[in-house]
């Protein structure tokens, strides 16, 4: 056998391996392809999904506010809010305000001193409807924020406070 016979032997088993092995990769490359797209679809599907359920859970909240703020609105309205409420709610969030000061803060330090004074009061005669709007807008933003009962708690005691003084009003016409 002369070199020239064995290098058309070699050639000739390397050729077709060779061409096998490009055929194999251009075809899993193909694959590959498709695989990523599916991916891709399945990535966007659940990121459609994702932004269904934050759509869904904002609208929850803010039907949750809206429900709590009417009926204690009403409430009050009715005159069913009386004091005592309204300064167990006060010493609530004071007791809140001592607790998130000690640890890192949620809101601004403006909305934590302005709890913080208007609940040292003890008393809701003493803070008008202005401060209980205040502390009602406060405490939605805190709550939309993060979700915390805290937040929800300074919330609703805003609208306690709002509330008696609405029940205020009704009892003296």
């Amino acid at each position: 056998m002369t070199e020239l016979d064995i290098l058309i032997i070699i050639l000739g088993t390397l050729i077709p391996t060779l061409i096998s092995i490009v055929s194999l990769a251009y075809w899993l490359g193909k694959r590959f392809e498709t695989i990523d797209k599916r991916f891709e679809l399945i990535d966007k599907k659940f990121k459609d999904i994702e932004n269904k359920i934050e759509v869904s859970y904002l609208a929850l909240k803010n039907a949750l506010l809206a429900i709590n703020s009417m009926l204690i609105e009403f409430m009050g309205l009715k005159g069913l809010i009386t004091l005592t409420e309204s300064k167990f709610l006060m010493s609530e969030v004071s007791r809140i305000i001592s607790i998130i000061a000690s640890k890192l803060n949620p809101i601004s330090k403006d909305d934590l001193e302005f709890l913080k004074e208007v609940t040292s009061r003890e008393d809701p005669e003493k803070i008008s409807m202005e401060d209980a709007e205040k502390i009602i807008e406060i405490g939605k933003r805190w709550w939309m924020e993060n979700g915390s009962e805290e937040a929800y708690k300074v919330f609703l005691t805003g609208l306690f406070i709002k509330a008696y003084h609405l029940s205020k009003k009704v009892k003296s016409e």
